[in-house]
């Protein structure tokens, strides 16, 4: 004779299954991949992270933290990560200007004039919120600290930090007299370039 199974049976045979199911699961996610506050991470891109994070810390010889969370290393300046570029392993930090200050333009005199005018005008803002904190020491800069969550968190670890490039220009046209100057802007703002053209 057949034995049949009741409902009541029948659930629980389903629920454990199910139980079954999400124990193999979680064994493959632990084997496999790290959790990190809540995300999962493959242990190779937890190595990696690692790996860069050693590359770009320097050591700071002052550390400051500020009211919104960041962390600003002071490095010292011929230490600074920038020197890690190809183009700049050999370069030399040129603290005085090399130019004859007695030789000052009319032109360099007239700026002067602007910028003091201007300093009396506005008062002064911080510009960034770290300097509420504290001030980096003479002959060192501030670099932000990358935290191991922003690497892993980031679409790859070796582009982290780079902006993308945009091929879009926007165009701003302003006319002085009969001439008409176009200043063209990359989206970042660090190309900038003025045309001028005469009627």
């Amino acid at each position: 004779m057949g034995k049949g199974l009741c409902c009541g049976e029948v659930i629980r045979l389903r629920g454990m299954k199910m139980m079954v199911i999400m124990l193999g699961v979680t064994v493959t996610l632990i084997r496999f991949g790290v959790l990190v506050e809540g995300d999962l991470f493959s242990k190779q891109k937890i190595l990696e992270v690692e790996r860069k994070l050693t590359q770009l810390r320097r050591p700071a010889v002052k550390t400051i933290q500020s009211e919104d969370g960041d962390i600003i290393d002071c490095i010292d300046i011929y230490k600074q990560p920038a020197f890690g570029h190809p183009a700049l392993r050999n370069h030399t930090i040129q603290m005085a200007p090399t130019y004859d200050a007695t030789k000052e333009t009319k032109t360099m005199g007239k700026m002067d004039r602007w910028k003091k005018r201007n300093e009396e005008q506005s008062p002064t803002t911080v510009k960034q919120t770290w300097h509420k904190s504290g001030n980096c020491p003479q002959g060192t800069i501030p670099v932000r600290r990358i935290r191991k969550k922003e690497l892993l968190r980031a679409s790859s670890v070796k582009d982290h930090g780079r902006k993308k490039h945009s091929s879009t220009l926007s165009r701003h046209v302003s006319e002085f007299s009969d001439n008409k100057t176009v200043n063209l802007q990359r989206a970042n703002h660090s190309v900038n370039q003025t045309h001028t053209f005469f009627n």
